[in-house]
């Protein structure tokens, strides 16, 4: 018999936590525009994969929560209002913010189609409308249509070796999506597409399958070589360019980008051992607890801290690279932080405890 779920999620809480300080240090240099330090070009090129990652974490974390809990029409019914309740009242109130602050500082305004379809988080299949009047939200999108999915999803791939396959699927799937956007000039939905991004998906709900059918790793050293693996495997592919020229090689879709589905789901499976060796120190638990605040409002804060002249004045300062950049990472962190924890009481907490009550009504 298959396990059930019945355990705590720490590590991997502590893992969104990660991927949320991938993007903020992503969006540090590429939108603040603060210089990455010497010998961490990386920063670039791959923190912003810690969105893939978000996408493998829901993949697993979805599956151990739902897959044994998705068997009437009632109980589906209950996984989509619940999940809408997570995303929509933060995401609804960045999108009042967004059309405000265009119309506002920019004076730009947003056609009622464009608004409905950011509305519905339909703008997602739109090419030319997928990156969403929220900054950042084009991943929302994506996600919330994988939500749509994920019962037939969880459905067909109940068990570890059919899950695999959907994965495999998934890869020519995601190939032939790239393949034909780009060549039909759409380089930008090309990749922020659910279908170029469902293998990540996928892995991560083949992670969960294969964790629930394999008892041997309920033992500490499977959890450790699981991680030394996943770990060992990004510092390979961040330092050798030639693995990623040969991948890029083959011309099969973005597969030097979704070969980070299978090390992810390793992280992720040996994260989710039973003596797991991931941290799950409390900042970081919180960081993943907040991250989905701290998702969305860190661009609107990025945005509104260049206005006001923090990168100029921090290099004014002529500390060097290291301590330019820490210092900027600190004080955005600081003050992301505090914004995302208050965000999360007063938007979060209480839009998810509002989907509970109107729930408990419709039961």
């Amino acid at each position: 018999m298959s396990k059930q779920p019945n355990r705590s999620l720490g590590p991997l809480e502590s893992l969104r936590g990660i991927a949320a300080l991938m993007i903020v240090v992503y969006h540090l240099v590429e939108l603040m525009k603060i210089p990455a330090p010497p010998g961490t070009e990386f920063i670039s090129s791959h923190f912003g994969l810690g969105v893939p990652l978000f996408f493998t974490l829901s993949g697993f974390v979805l599956s151990y929560g739902y897959s044994e809990r998705l068997g009437s029409s009632r109980e589906i019914y209950y996984f989509y209002a619940k999940r809408f309740f997570r995303i929509a009242p933060l995401y609804y109130s960045m999108l009042l913010l967004w059309c405000v602050t265009n119309a506002w500082s920019f004076d730009k305004y947003f056609s009622a189609e464009t608004i409905l379809l950011n509305l519905t988080f339909l703008f997602s299949l739109v090419p030319g409308s997928h990156e969403g009047i929220v900054w950042a939200s084009w991943s929302i999108g994506v996600e919330m249509l994988f939500y749509l999915l994920f019962p037939v999803l969880t459905l067909l791939f109940f068990n570890s070796r059919l899950a695999l396959l959907g994965w495999l699927l998934s890869l020519i799937v995601s190939a032939n999506i790239y393949s034909t956007m780009e060549a039909a000039g759409l380089s930008s939905y090309a990749y922020k597409n659910i279908g170029q991004q469902l293998p990540f998906f996928l892995a991560g709900m083949a992670a969960f399958r294969i964790w629930q059918a394999r008892d041997f790793f309920e033992r500490r050293s499977i959890s450790l070589f699981l991680v030394s693996v996943a770990l060992a495997s990004t510092l390979f592919l961040l330092a050798s360019e030639g693995a990623y020229l040969a991948l890029w090689r083959l011309h099969f879709g973005r597969i030097e980008h979704n070969v980070w589905s299978v090390i992810f789901a390793v992280l992720i499976l040996g994260a989710s051992c039973g003596t797991s060796q991931m941290p799950s120190a409390r900042p970081l638990r919180n960081l993943g607890k907040v991250s989905f605040s701290l998702y969305l409002i860190h661009p609107m804060i990025f945005l509104g801290m260049r206005e006001m002249g923090f990168p100029e004045l921090v290099k004014s300062l002529s500390l060097g690279p290291w301590p330019t950049f820490g210092l900027a990472f600190g004080g955005s962190l600081a003050i992301l932080w505090a914004a995302s924890n208050l965000s999360y009481r007063l938007i979060e907490e209480p839009g998810q405890r509002l989907g509970n009550r109107i729930m408990g009504k419709a039961r």
